[in-house]
């Protein structure tokens, strides 16, 4: 290959550089910002580090807001034949939510309302394999632990 044509191809290169971040950078993104949910997210890693079971009510502004737990590789919410999940499972749809191994998600629904969803990086927090397929008032649910420390929201014996 001649000097010339190095030279052309390494221009080339630099002018996709830009593109190929922006790209990389979209496709990176596991839901539409509008519908990511900073505060829950919060919420959520500390309550999980403190490794301390709390009422799922601590996280939200209402009893009767919906927790549904998506774990890695689980794209919507679970039992899918409920008025809630299909709301839920559209908007999940609309934000472009794509569920892989790295992370799970928290996602908090009041009818009439945007999902707001918390999207939880394994490596901060990781949910328990055994995690149930759950999609509950806040009310009904607690964040807990399972044998290896890993946190798991179960439904609240006490209530």
């Amino acid at each position: 290959m001649s000097v010339l044509a190095l030279q052309r191809l390494r221009s080339r290169c630099f002018l996709l550089a830009p593109f190929a971040s922006v790209l990389l950078l979209a496709c990176s993104q596991e839901i539409a910002s509008e519908s990511r949910d900073e505060v829950l997210h919060s919420k959520v890693l500390s309550a999980g580090k403190a490794r301390t079971p709390v009422s799922a009510t601590s996280l939200v502004d209402s009893p009767d807001t919906l927790l549904c737990v998506l774990r890695p590789y689980e794209p919507f919410v679970q039992p899918k034949g409920s008025p809630a999940a299909i709301e839920i499972n559209r908007q999940l749809t609309q934000a472009a939510y794509v569920a892989d191994d790295s992370h799970w998600a928290l996602v908090a629904y009041t009818p009439g309302k945007p999902i707001r969803v918390a999207v939880v990086n394994q490596g901060d927090l990781r949910v328990a394999r055994i995690q149930e397929d759950l999609c509950e008032p806040a009310a009904l649910l607690r964040l807990a632990y399972d044998s290896d420390g890993q946190v798991t929201f179960v439904r609240d014996q006490a209530k």
